[in-house]
């Protein structure tokens, strides 16, 4: 193990113990979230007889997030703690620390030393998977795994035995990373390119070089054509005969006729008529076609790409691996549970909050059409730009290397398709997201990141052999110069921005105690559901708790007023502030926001999610707001957006005057 390598690790861990001391007594971002819910069913683990266990206690919270929630469950008992997101916020800062350590090695094994350096650096050093780790998202999980696939991938490509067991855990990691978060699945094409990339020693284009097409006989060339021949003729078969087979196979599921896994298909036989489930056959003949369509079409590509065993094997071993994660999360009701699996899938790929804002919509002059679920393309340039300056600058940068080495070069055939794949790749998750009609926000698109990297790391290596040494220090003196200002900015975003606004519930009480204010007023609203409304029950009997309508009630001690703006993330869903807007129940709370003098009798004033630039982008429509109708102001982020604690006696005071 070299020193570079250590030193990666180092500061990896250093990284996260850092942040993890920056965070200590984090809450949860509001109460009923996606991340309590979690929490509560990791809590109940020693009920658990196998881990798909999880989902009798998440209902559908758990569904493609079950690595994270066993991993949950068992910093849950090392830390002895089954109440608060702490638990969580470890995990996550662990598989940030891990993912750091990973995309070095990768990039390193790829592309050499000094671009590995460029891309740990620029990871380490953007504040966008730290929001993700104080979210308590899975999206960095997801990432982890799919870095490790890589890994042993790059591991398998190496071993003098063909590395059978290495594309078995490759396998492994990318089914896990399938059951990690919804966003996995845009890793996806990223973790095919890593394949094809390994098995590019055995890949002969169909029709070229001097064999032409006489080489679909040679190797597996004539199993796949008889593959694919009888899947063509099966799917025909579907299509004329169809109906009948569907209504023979319900008909006996539905009596417990069928081989005896068939028969748990159908579970509500008590409840639902044998007709109801024959009157799914349009549906469920629509996805068996698709699917075989589909499997149809990926055999006719891969026999395109390469007749070679090794790729054909090297598949399959890469599938058996996926296969072992599947049964591992879904044991021992397999078929049930893939079924929720699949329906959650379905569903989160198209989950929006836009329905919630009908009204709101119509207020501004969007009719919301059936379906319509999003801004479109125009959202993403703003929110990039938003999100990732200087990275989109240094992809800009270094997707001009590639094309201008490669490209404009004169570099070789396979070296422009190489290339144009690559950019591709590097696009490829919001490609995806784009395609599928994911929810426009933060951490949706989150797996963009590593695809930005991958151009940067590649450019960094046609950089490093390609350019004459003095333009090779051009190059590289302007790159490092970039990673220093980029990373000087997101480190000042995370300290003034992202982790001081997710703080905000934590310092609250902390404040309190250490000015010993052990009473205060507050308003009775759901915008205290991101304050007081979540601190654990151990902190909320420490405070004598007064609520009140208006500040009018208040002529001594101290209030608390919540952050008040319906615009930010913590109130997005919440339908009284969709419905009503920024909380303006109190005409006194309204004048000192008007006039903007609320400071003047504030002991104590702390920024929130609803004061941030961007935790805002969490949700799609508040970053709708934000980032298209511009309706997020100095107001918003401020004044209203922010948490206070008044003195009850000033302002008692100025108004007897």
């Amino acid at each position: 193990m070299d020193g570079m390598f250590l030193g990666v690790v180092a500061v990896s861990v250093s990284t996260a113990l850092v942040i993890g001391r920056m965070t200590r007594g984090i809450l949860f971002v509001a109460t009923h979230t996606d991340q309590e819910k979690q929490v509560r069913a990791a809590a109940r683990s020693r009920e658990w007889r196998w881990p798909s266990d999880m989902h009798r206690f998440a209902t559908d919270k758990a569904w493609m997030k079950d690595v994270g929630l066993l991993g949950v469950a068992l910093l849950q008992r090392v830390l002895k703690d089954t109440e608060t997101g702490r638990p969580l916020t470890v995990l996550a800062l662990l598989v940030h620390a891990v993912s750091a350590v990973l995309l070095f090695a990768v990039a390193r094994s790829y592309w050499g030393a000094p671009a590995a350096g460029l891309l740990f650096v620029w990871y380490m050093g953007c504040y966008w998977p730290y929001q993700i780790v104080l979210l308590g998202g899975f999206q960095g999980l997801a990432q982890m795994l799919l870095l490790g696939a890589v890994w042993s991938l790059q591991q398998a490509s190496a071993a003098p035995d063909g590395g059978a067991l290495w594309y078995v855990a490759a396998g492994a990691w990318l089914g896990a990373m399938m059951f990690a978060s919804a966003s996995g699945r845009k890793f996806l094409p990223l973790a095919a390119g890593a394949f094809l990339y390994s098995q590019r020693e055995t890949m002969a284009l169909l029709g070229i070089g001097g064999r032409g097409w006489a080489s679909l006989g040679e190797g597996m060339g004539p199993w796949l054509l008889a593959v694919a021949a009888v899947l063509a003729a099966a799917l025909g078969s579907v299509a004329v005969w169809g109906r009948w087979w569907f209504r023979r196979l319900v008909t006996a599921i539905y009596f417990e006729r069928a081989a005896g896994a068939l028969n748990r298909l159908i579970t509500a036989r008590a409840q639902l008529p044998l007709a109801y489930y024959l009157g799914k056959e349009a549906v469920v003949t629509r996805v068996v076609t698709r699917l075989g369509v589909g499997f149809l079409g990926y055999l006719l590509a891969c026999l395109v790409v390469t007749r070679a065993p090794a790729f054909y094997v090297a598949h399959g071993l890469l599938f058996v691996g996926i296969g072992l994660a599947a049964l591992f999360f879904t044991a021992p009701n397999v078929v049930w549970n893939l079924k929720g699996y699949l329906g959650y899938w379905q569903a989160a790929q198209r989950w929006t909050h836009y329905p919630l804002y009908r009204e709101f919509f119509a207020s501004v002059g969007r009719i919301l059409r059936p379906g319509e679920m999003r801004v479109g393309l125009r959202w993403l340039w703003p929110f990039f730009w938003r999100t990732l300056p200087f990275h989109v600058a240094a992809y800009g940068v270094s997707m001009a290397t590639i094309v201008t080495t490669v490209g404009l070069g004169g570099g070789e055939p396979h070296e422009v398709v190489g290339a144009a794949l690559l950019g591709l790749l590097s696009l490829s998750p919001i490609v995806y997201a784009e395609l599928t009609q994911s929810p426009q926000c933060s951490r949706t698109y989150f797996p963009s990141l590593v695809g930005f990297l991958l151009a940067v790391g590649y450019a960094g290596a046609l950089a490093a052999a390609r350019f004459p040494l003095g333009v090779r220090g051009v190059w590289w003196g302007g790159m490092v110069g970039l990673v220093a200002l980029g990373v000087g900015w997101n480190v000042w975003i995370f300290v003034t921005d992202v982790w001081p606004a997710r703080m905000a519930s934590t310092w609250l009480h902390r404040t309190l105690e250490r000015m010993a204010i052990r009473s205060f007023a507050t308003y009775d609203t759901s915008y205290n559901q991101g304050f007081i409304g979540v601190w654990p029950p151990r902190v909320r009997e420490r405070f004598q708790i007064r609520y009140v309508r208006t500040l009018g009630e208040v002529t001594e001690g101290y209030v608390v007023v919540p952050s008040t703006s319906a615009k930010g993330f913590d109130m997005s869903t919440d339908r009284d502030a969709i419905a009503r807007g920024d909380f303006a129940d109190d005409p006194e709370l309204n004048r000192l926001f008007a006039s903007k003098t609320i400071d003047r009798y504030a002991v104590a004033s702390f920024k929130t999610i609803a004061s941030s630039r961007m935790w805002i982008h969490e949700h799609d429509v508040t970053s709708y707001r934000d980032l298209i109708l511009r309706q997020v102001g100095e107001m918003d982020r401020r004044w209203r957006g922010r948490l206070w604690v008044l003195d009850g006696a000033k302002l008692a005071a100025v108004r007897e005057q």
